[in-house]
């Protein structure tokens, strides 16, 4: 499970492997609903990564992320 494994050799920082686990941890019961400010509040992801995430998702009306 992506939330508790190791990702060791894999040659991703630290820092994005402690967030891709937090990302993981709070889709993984599958009640997840996209929210901006519920992606933001993880730490690791900023403004563009939660809109690219909601544009892939298609729960945002904008093709594009915003500016930041």
């Amino acid at each position: 499970m992506l939330a508790t494994g190791s990702l060791e050799g894999l040659g991703i920082l630290p820092s994005r492997v402690r967030t891709l686990q937090a990302f993981a941890e709070a889709t993984q019961s599958g009640g997840f609903t996209y929210s901006y400010d519920r992606l933001r509040a993880i730490s690791g992801i900023g403004p563009w990564t939660a809109e690219y995430i909601g544009m892939r998702a298609g729960a945002t009306p904008t093709p594009f992320p915003r500016e930041t």
